[in-house]
């Protein structure tokens, strides 16, 4: 599993921590620093710069250099550089991307999760902005925590004594306070407060204000107009604030700050703690007021406190620490980093999440109140401040006058008791309300707000049941008419760019055509029918015709009929999408070939004809640690793509097997291996999948050519591996291997198409039109059904459910606690030795709706090292499961070798509940049953231990489990509607069950029947069947 990163994403600097060994450690970035400015420039030559090396150079470069663009986060500001606009989104993902990519070089792995904080006063459409950010720089988000909750997630996580704590956080631009009570590792927010527009910039810009004013006094010279000499100010500015912190004077010397007639001017200025704290003391005495007003909110007296914790660079400042001190009457607590603590404590949340930390719950608030504006221009608040999070409350409302069809809800932010002077974070209509008199119609409006503190509100109508929702995505500081301002200028500008830069680009894109086409038409020779070329042909001299004028709207249409010629084929492909969309036809495209036979190159260009939102490029290198430890089709089965979609592998199975091959794979494992290939790929396309092989040929020649030529470019001879080179030197002893491999997996089904890779124009030429005609063909048979395969595995005799005996499987008290102490204490020991022989163990559970399965797995995982196991809860499919073949969720979930996953309900869904409710069709269950046989075989040949439990009552104990259910408070959560229904269909499903028992129960994976009227029994006899089948595996091993 890969690791979750926690990143404290600050204002002037960023930190990202993540969990090792059970504690939070800091990741130091490339430059070797525990902290990177959040920084990011543009060099001239277009250039991206972030960190340290952006900020070095700010000074010579202050036009092009952003600072501080979390205080626009969730605004419509934008920052401009050559003609390209950057939200502030977009600025923080660049940020976010440096650290991501500095985690991913100490852990030595792709990382693509994180948890973010962001500041407790963030509004809702910050929050999202902050993982939009995320988004954008290749992160799932996983949560969004506020930053005091953070530091004191790090400060408390080993606290065991109860405590109330403060959390005063004062970063670059923002400040929070947070009042925390920690006790047994439950850390709950009790209230916060804070100011999104405070921060150490402001006493940056106090410092520069003073002297600017010195300097202005002495030299009669005003620097504020200059901003290069305003950059330098705000540098030196930084430093003395902070060298304040430590000493009580500091010399601001900037030689050369500007000129005049008279010649260079220098500033040397003495800057004292005193006239610091006289400068800055306004902005220290507005952090106080939300300090009062959190401790009122949480209902404390600063004697309460056990400790205040200081976070934020600022924070260190002598004069916010007097204030805070004056203020509680105690020293602030100094155990704590001030600039790593929040990214520590995101880590340790992270580590909560992904069941790295136990025992550790963070119980966090909403900053502001939450409301809808009501009749009068009142708001009416459903959700007040400081409620604990997540949340979800309703509220029901009315029409304002007679026969109103239609409500319009304003969703609300603030404190204040008129709506217009709160936030309005968004509108919607709600229609289609029957017409009624004013007050009769009962609309229900619901606020739910998430564990991210970002809010969905949704109206209902209860009389009708129409809805309506809004999710808080983004919202804007300007008003309405600066905004309509800054879009009719924005469009004045566009209109007048628009005719410049058309002419160049147009002229520029009919250039490129011309050129393509006639490189193409050269490089294919007599490869493509004269009849095909002609048309091409009269287009590119029709073309250059037209480019001898100045008709740009005649170029344009020259262009696109050349356009129309040339890419006929890709247009097809293009227009194949929507129709792969609405049939649910999903393509896996796999490039084999020799190594620089351009695999990339072709997928490249091939994918320029596909909507970027319907396919997905995996380049299958050599397996990770994690994959070497799980069955050899786990990472191929991991890429399917969704129904509708395509994936595209550069190397894949074939290459893997070819390598295993040349490095003395025994005969027996290959030709094993060659068959979990073949049912591999027929699974795939009986259960509707197009699968395309391509392997690029070249001969030794000219993969000496392409690889030499690569080798000298620095740029590109990081494109040849080892293989690439070994394969050359070995040329045809690897073409005995990739013959025999392509001979023995060519098949109807899904064939090789062998592609003349010299000519990489005529490459793609011929991968198009094979895509093309078999997305057509695969299209018109999308409804045939695959045929039903006969059974070839050993099966073994089962018995019918309705001759199992169950009335005489009972035990005693105190028999099932002494058997069930020495046979945990047993499966505990066989587990360790599991895990060092590197054997898999997957046990599964099926069986009647309240026949014991929890308490049964419950047992057996009592006895098991927890971090060697995992206990898998199966539901209905997820859409994105669905979206897929139907074994999909449980590969991915397969455990890795010397681990134990356990299934509660699997992949025998298929034959029962989807078969009996027409979730698929007759011939997808039925041929389900030999697809599950090979799935399980090929889990037995990796060495895995099968163990499938049918866990067996009779109706009448069914019956009085349920009325157990129904009629206890504590359980009536176990019962719903869908168990009762499913018990009215017992028959139909008992007959289900006993095909799926006698065509399934083979000689390596047979079925285990627990007799579970007395649960006790039942949960012996399968600690007594996993001992013995574990045993049995030890032996072999």
């Amino acid at each position: 599993m890969s690791k979750v990163i926690g990143i404290d994403l600050g204002t002037t600097n960023s930190c990202v921590a993540v969990m090792e060994g059970g504690e939070a450690v800091v990741i130091p970035n490339a430059e070797g620093n525990r902290t990177t400015p959040s920084v990011v420039a543009f060099s001239k030559t277009g250039e991206r710069m972030v960190g340290q090396v952006a900020k070095r150079q700010a000074i010579t470069n202050p036009e092009r250099t952003i600072s501080s663009i979390k205080r626009e986060m969730g605004t419509d500001h934008r920052v401009t550089i050559d003609g390209k606009s950057y939200t502030p989104q977009e600025i923080s993902a660049m940020i976010l991307q440096k650290l991501k990519a500095d985690a991913e070089a100490y852990l030595g792995t792709t990382v693509t999760e994180a948890v973010i904080t962001v500041p407790a006063y963030f509004t809702d459409s910050q929050r999202q902005a902050t993982k939009d950010a995320g988004k954008i720089a290749g992160l799932d988000v996983k949560r969004i925590i506020n930053e005091p909750t953070a530091a004191a997630l790090a400060y408390g996580v080993d606290k065991e004594q109860a405590q109330k704590i403060m959390v005063y956080d004062l970063g670059g631009g923002t400040f929070d306070v947070s009042i925390l009570e920690i006790d047994d590792g439950v850390i709950e927010v009790l209230a916060t407060a804070g100011n999104n527009r405070l921060g150490g910039d402001d006493f940056d810009q106090c410092i520069m204000k003073y002297l600017v004013s010195e300097f202005k006094k002495s030299d009669g010279i005003d620097l504020s107009g200059d901003k290069v000499a305003m950059q330098r100010l705000k540098e030196a500015a930084e430093k003395a604030k902070i060298e304040l912190s430590g000493v009580t004077t500091s010399n601001i010397n900037l030689p050369y700050i500007t000129a005049d007639a008279t010649g260079p001017k220098h500033l040397d200025v003495t800057l004292t703690r005193a006239k610091f704290n006289e400068l800055t003391g306004h902005l220290v005495e507005a952090t106080m007021g939300p300090v009062r007003q959190a401790m009122s909110d949480a209902g404390l007296k600063p004697s309460d406190l056990a400790k205040v914790l200081m976070v934020g660079g600022s924070s260190r400042i002598p004069a916010v620490v007097e204030a805070v001190k004056s203020f509680t009457g105690s020293e602030p607590f100094k155990g704590i980093n001030p600039d790593e603590c929040v990214a520590m404590g995101a880590a340790l949340q992270a580590g909560v999440l992904t069941g790295d930390v136990k025992g550790l719950l963070l119980l966090d608030v909403t900053p502001l109140s939450l409301g809808i504006e009501t009749m009068g221009g009142v708001c009416t608040r459903l959700i007040e401040r400081n409620t604990t999070i997540p949340v979800k409350k309703s509220q029901i409302f009315s029409t304002a006058a007679d026969n109103q069809t239609s409500v319009e809800v304003n969703v609300l932010q603030g404190e204040r008791e008129m709506a217009a002077a709160n936030k309005s974070l968004g509108r919607f209509h709600l229609d289609g309300i029957a017409p009624a008199r004013r007050g009769v119609p009962q609309i229900e409006v619901t606020f739910d707000i998430d564990a991210n503190g970002i809010v969905n509100v949704s109206a209902k109508d209860l009389g009708t049941g129409n809805a309506q929702h809004i999710t808080i995505t983004s919202s804007s500081n300007m008003s309405k008419e600066d905004i309509e301002k800054a879009v009719k200028e924005a469009e004045q500008y566009a209109a007048e760019d628009a005719k410049i830069k058309e002419k160049v680009e147009v002229r520029n894109q009919a250039d490129q055509m011309v050129y393509q086409a006639e490189k193409t038409l050269n490089e294919v020779g007599d490869k493509v029918p004269e009849s095909e070329k002609e048309p091409i042909k009269a287009g590119v001299e029709k073309l250059k015709e037209t480019l001898k004028g100045e008709d740009t709207d005649a170029i344009k249409a020259a262009t696109e009929e050349l356009t129309q010629l040339f890419y006929k084929m890709s247009e097809k492909l293009y227009q194949q999408q929507m129709k792969l969309k609405e049939h649910k036809l999903p393509v896996l495209v796999l490039f084999e070939g020799w190594g620089a036979s351009g695999k990339g190159t072709t997928i490249g260009r091939v994918i320029k004809y596909i909507d970027p939102r319907f396919f997905k490029v995996a380049t299958m290198s050599k397996p990770t640690e994690d994959e070497l430890r799980r069955p050899f089709l786990y990472r191929y089965f991991n890429q399917i793509p969704e129904a509708g979609k395509f994936t595209f592998l550069d190397s894949g199975w074939m290459e893997q097997t070819c390598k295993d091959c040349l490095n003395g794979l025994e005969e027996e494992d290959y030709a094993k291996r060659i068959d979990s290939i073949k049912h591999f790929e027929r699974q795939l396309t009986d259960n509707g999948y197009l699968v395309l092989k391509f392997f690029m040929q070249i001969d030794k020649k000219e993969q000496t050519r392409r690889i030499e030529k690569l080798n000298k470019e620095q740029d590109t001879k990081w494109r040849v591996d080892a293989f690439d080179k070994w394969q050359n030197e070995h040329y045809k002893h690897c073409q005995k291997v990739f013959d025999r491999y392509l001979t023995d997996t060519n098949t109807s089904i899904a064939p090789w198409y062998i592609i003349d890779a010299k000519d990489r124009n005529f490459v793609e030429l011929q991968v198009l039109e094979i895509m093309v005609n078999n997305i057509e063909v695969a299209l018109q048979n999308s409804t045939h059904s695959a045929p039903l395969l006969p059974n070839i595995f050993p099966l073994e005799k089962m018995p019918k459910l309705s001759e199992i005996e169950l009335t005489d499987k009972v035990i005693e008290d105190e028999e099932y606690k002494k058997e069930l102490k020495h046979l945990q204490k047993k499966l505990g020991e066989l587990h360790n030795r599991l895990y060092r022989k590197r054997v898999p163990v997957i046990i599964t559970y099926e069986g009647w709706d309240a026949a014991g399965k929890g308490g049964n797995i419950k047992r057996i995982t009592e006895a098991l090292d927890p971090r060697g196991f995992e206990v898998h809860p199966i539901a209905s499919p997820e859409p994105h499961e669905k979206a897929r073949h139907y074994l999909w969720r449980f590969w991915t979930r397969l455990p890795k070798d010397g681990h134990i996953a356990i299934f509660d309900r699997t992949w025998y869904g298929r034959v029962m509940v989807e078969r009996l409710e027409g979730f698929c069709s007759e011939n997808d269950w039925k041929r389900a049953y030999n697809e599950i046989n090979e799935f399980e075989k090929e889990l037995s040949d990796w060495g895995a231990v099968i163990i499938k439990f049918w866990v067996q009552i009779d109706k009448d104990t069914q019956l009085a489990r349920f009325t157990d259910r129904q009629n206890n408070p504590e359980k009536q959560w176990k019962i719903t509607d869908e168990d009762w229904r499913n018990r009215e269909k017992w028959d139909a499903y008992e007959g289900a069950v006993d095909e799926m028992l006698a065509k399934t129960s083979t000689a390596y994976a047979p079925w285990h029947i627990l007799e579970s009227v007395d649960k006790k029994y039942a949960r012996i006899k399968a600690l007594k069947i996993v001992i013995k089948e574990l045993e049995k595996a030890l032996e072999r091993t």
